[in-house]
């Protein structure tokens, strides 16, 4: 992604990414869901379900 868009996403001229989008549910999101809303739902910290889990 960093090749594609820079690592500021500088590059990103048309708007939000297909593949980005799939990278930050993937790796990111997903993630981040599990992890509080399954493995640690007692620290109170609410995510919204992301799309695609």
């Amino acid at each position: 992604m960093v090749s594609l868009y820079g690592p500021d996403l500088e590059h990103v001229d048309f708007g939000w990414p297909y593949d980005y989008q799939n990278t930050m549910n993937k790796y990111v999101l997903i993630p981040l869901y599990k992890y509080f809303m399954e493995e640690n739902p007692g620290l109170g910290v609410k995510i919204p379900r992301p799309s695609g889990y």
